[in-house]
């Protein structure tokens, strides 16, 4: 790369009020990216405008949104198909995520993406059921080992006891006294739980605190 490219985008960097600091946030990477008109009339110049901002990527994202480059690019080198297929299509859901969110860039807190990962986890299993109804073991197997693949992103189950009292703090901030009071427990609760539980699990305690 030129020493005049390298100035160009030096003088861009400090034009859009950025300077040398680092971005702050997920909509501070946005601004910078969704302002570089370069990126597509000058690849050299959005190449060095993303080697600027990507390397702060790992302390916006969630840990696990964070995870998945370096994964894509390990079943790359060992040209394991379905592992790239499954992390690329949770990408791909992730971004679509955080466009719906609030843009493009737009980060996704841990809770947000391990429900976009169960969501695809969901789909797998659908998928898979469907397929052994149909008499397609070895497309029933490819959606098997993707949902294997996937869950190795799950958290640690909570325990019963950990998501009774999950439960029971929920009712407790929202002051809920019956079943009509269901839809706040369950936000909160939802909050509580940081993506650590799905949301039948959820529900299910829920219910049954209600008796």
């Amino acid at each position: 790369m030129g020493v005049s490219l390298l100035r160009r985008m030096d003088a861009y960097v400090h034009s859009n009020g950025f300077g040398r600091r680092r971005p702050s946030s997920s909509g501070d990477l946005g601004s910078f990216v969704s302002r570089a008109p370069q990126f597509k009339d000058n690849p050299p110049l959005g190449d060095f405008c993303l080697a600027w901002a990507l390397p702060m990527l790992s302390e916006i994202m969630s840990d696990t949104a964070a995870r998945i480059p370096e994964d894509i690019k390990t079943a790359m080198r060992a040209k394991d198909s379905i592992a790239l297929n499954a992390f690329r299509a949770l990408k791909s859901a992730l971004t679509n995520a955080a466009i719906e969110k609030g843009g493009l860039g737009t980060a996704l807190e841990e809770s947000e993406v391990l429900a976009v990962l169960r969501k695809q986890i969901k789909q797998r299993i659908d998928s898979r059921d469907q397929f052994e109804k149909a008499g397609r073991p070895e497309l029933a197997a490819t959606e098997k080992a993707e949902i294997e693949i996937l869950s190795r992103y799950l958290p640690a189950a909570l325990s019963d006891d950990e998501l009774q009292a999950i439960v029971e703090q929920a009712f407790i901030d929202t002051g809920a006294t019956g079943k009509a009071d269901m839809g706040k427990v369950m936000k909160r609760a939802q909050e509580l739980a940081d993506g650590r539980a799905d949301g039948k699990a959820l529900s299910a305690a829920v219910m049954k605190r209600l008796g």
